[in-house]
């Protein structure tokens, strides 16, 4: 993979993660899970919970099908990601517009709208 589009992939990581989790941190969700699978189909998962409510959210990076995956369930002691209701998906297509960070920030402004919608 070429590095500027591995940089640009990991910059789209990044700012989903902290923007969301501004919004999440201030309604009482704590980010608990972050895995990273580099290997074969990259792979990241990041999940917040509100233990009061028992409510999880989470966002998956699918390196194969280049998209995000903000989903929703119910914690009933295991987070168990397939069970999730999704909330929204959002492609990011690569190639050129991979490279300008007004195309990654407009993906992730579309996530914390969709996020903003449910809480």
């Amino acid at each position: 993979m070429l590095n500027y589009i591995r940089e640009n992939i990991d910059y789209a990581q990044e700012q989903a993660k902290q923007k969301l989790s501004l919004i999440l941190d201030n309604l009482g969700y704590k980010l608990v899970t972050d895995l990273h699978n580099k290997e074969g189909i990259e792979t990241r998962i990041y999940q917040w919970i509100n233990l009061q409510s028992k409510h999880c959210i989470q966002l998956i990076w699918d390196g194969k099908e280049n998209w995000f995956d903000l989903g929703e369930f119910q914690c009933t002691g295991n987070l168990d990601y397939l069970n999730a209701t999704e909330i929204l998906l959002v492609p990011i297509r690569r190639g050129k517009l991979l490279n300008r960070k007004k195309y990654i920030n407009r993906k992730v402004e579309m996530l914390i709208e969709a996020l903003k919608k449910i809480l």
